[in-house]
């Protein structure tokens, strides 16, 4: 890639591809959780040459894993994992978003549109949280399944996501039905926190 790109490549949005064929979140995505960790991520790229992307992130030092080690192995009941259903068209940030919920904790059941979250909502499979991107292909977009996911499963959890500004109606509809709305991209932390106010847990 050129310099002016290698500059922007991190940047939320940033995207040569054409409209409807790229986000610009991947890379911002996979920056914010490489930060997060402690870690460290550069690009070295040239126009011809090719591209090589550098991850560092910390490893657990040896006193650390002593110290686990050391810990009595009778801990309190652990708490019943939740599951979430996960609806993301875009494998990049999907990939991402499942990594940082399997870090928090969470199953995960990963999508890529309405169609396959209504098949697995119609399903015996557990589901605790459904998280989706408010933009859709297939026919039904984020309002449309979310609807449909209140009716099949009135106790269940919703908790929607967007990259782009939300149209007035939009906002209005989530507020009347008491939904977050996650703006991208986005913490594990701040991730965290939403999924726990979803489900009426204290953090």
């Amino acid at each position: 890639m050129t310099a002016e790109v290698q500059s922007h490549a991190f940047d939320p949005f940033f995207t040569t591809k054409p409209d409807g064929l790229g986000s610009g979140l991947g890379l911002s995505m996979v920056h914010g959780f490489v930060e997060q960790s402690g870690g460290h991520i550069a690009i070295d790229s040239a126009a011809g040459r090719g591209t090589t992307v550098t991850i560092r992130l910390p490893r657990i030092g040896t006193e650390a894993r002593d110290e686990a080690a050391r810990v009595p192995s009778s801990p309190a009941p652990a708490k019943k994992e939740k599951t979430v259903l996960l609806v993301e068209d875009d494998s990049d940030v999907r990939i991402i978003t499942s990594a940082q919920l399997k870090e928090l904790g969470y199953n995960v059941h990963a999508v890529s549109n309405g169609l396959e979250a209504m098949d697995l909502l119609a399903s015996p499979a557990d589901i605790d949280i459904t998280l989706t991107d408010l933009v859709l292909p297939a026919g039904i977009d984020g309002v449309k399944l979310v609807e449909e996911a209140m009716r099949a499963r009135p106790s269940m959890g919703v908790l929607c996501m967007t990259g782009y500004d939300p149209t007035q109606r939009h906002r209005k509809w989530l507020k009347l039905q008491n939904i977050d709305l996650l703006e991208k991209p986005f913490s594990s932390v701040r991730l965290g926190r939403a999924l726990e106010e979803a489900l009426g847990q204290e953090s």
